[in-house]
Order: C-alpha cells, then structure tokens, then sequence
C-alpha cells in the first residue's frame, strides 16, 4: 500500500532525522525554498554544505540570512552541467567537514535544471552509499518540470523519502503495490492545478 498526504505545512515542518534522505521535486519558486526554515533550526555544531547553480545560490544565500543562517556555518558548492564533477565537490565538501570534526553535516543540494532527467537515480545512489553511515542528512531537489516522463517513484526510495510538490510517498511494509497509481494521481492534481 502507497500513502500519499498533501500537507504543504507539514512538509515545510518535516524534521530531517540525523542520517536522513529527502529527496523533492518541485514546480513553483514558493515550493523550491521550502525547506531553507529547516536549514535555520540546525542544532550548534552543524555545519551546512550548500550545492546550487552559482545563479541560483545568490538568492538561497539572501533566503538563508533572512533565516538568521550566518555564513560561518556555510559552505558553498557550485553545481554545473558538469554533474559528475559536481557530485565529487559536493562529497569532498562533506567529507571534509566530517574530517575537520564537524558533529553533523546538513547537505542541501538544488540541481534546478542543471541535472538531465536520466541521472537523478545515478546520482542519488551514489550520494547514499557515499554518505550512509556517516553524520550526514541530505535534501537533494530537481525542477519536477524538466520531467516529461512519470517518475519511477520505485527507483528512487531505497535512498530516502521521496515527495513530489505537496505530496509525499512511502511504502507500507506489509504491501507492494506499484506506485502507477501514485504517480497518476500526482500528475492530474498537477494539471487541474
């Protein structure tokens, strides 16, 4: 059985565990900077790794200091069409704070359009078996617009919770039931919308 909740509020509140995977796809601007509140209740000793388009991290910057998120706490890394390559900065970024002693890592990365639809599954298995085990939470987020085909919802769980706009998804233990019908109901509330 798939469980799906439309909660914008909920979602903007969700606590991210320690060890924990989000990965969210967003459509409007509103939704992009859902989770920055999330980045400013960070318990001291937390160091935040930033991963962004260098375009894009001006105005997650200015969201951040309107959350009171000061840049000593701060590390930037710019994401391009390299993504390969951008993969590996955002890990040694992360690693290197864990080397330099940092309690916890948060890791927010936005790939806005920069990431071509195929790797999102690539990239999110490698960042889950880079950082499982570590002192690392990670939010990973993609412009749900570059997306003309339905996610394979299936695919992208083993790494962490997906939620697509408004809706989340996760799977019931006791079931195994495809998500089809998850992913139908998600793209004609995005067309009535």
């Amino acid at each position: 059985m798939t469980t799906n909740a439309s909660d914008s509020e909920r979602l903007s509140r969700m606590p991210l565990q320690p060890g924990g995977h989000t990965i969210y796809f967003y459509y409007t601007p509103e939704q992009r900077l859902r989770f920055l509140p999330l980045l400013a209740e960070c318990q001291p000793g937390t160091k935040l790794v930033i991963a962004a388009p260098r375009q894009d991290f001006e105005l997650l910057s200015e969201c951040l200091r309107r959350e009171h998120v000061h840049s000593v706490d701060l590390t930037h890394v710019d994401v391009s069409l390299a993504w390969r390559r951008s993969l590996s900065a955002i890990l040694d970024a992360v690693l290197l704070e864990l080397q330099r002693g940092t309690r916890r890592v948060l890791l927010l990365v936005d790939f806005d359009r920069v990431l071509p639809p195929y790797a999102a599954y690539e990239l999110e298995s490698r960042l889950a078996s880079e950082l499982r085990g570590n002192r690392v939470s990670f939010i990973t987020q993609y412009c749900a617009a570059d997306y003309r085909d339905p996610l394979d919802v299936d695919l992208l769980r083993p790494f962490g919770l997906v939620v697509v706009a408004d809706f989340y998804s996760h799977r019931s233990w006791r079931f195994a039931a495809s998500d089809d019908e998850a992913t139908q109901e998600i793209a004609a509330q995005k067309r009535a919308a």
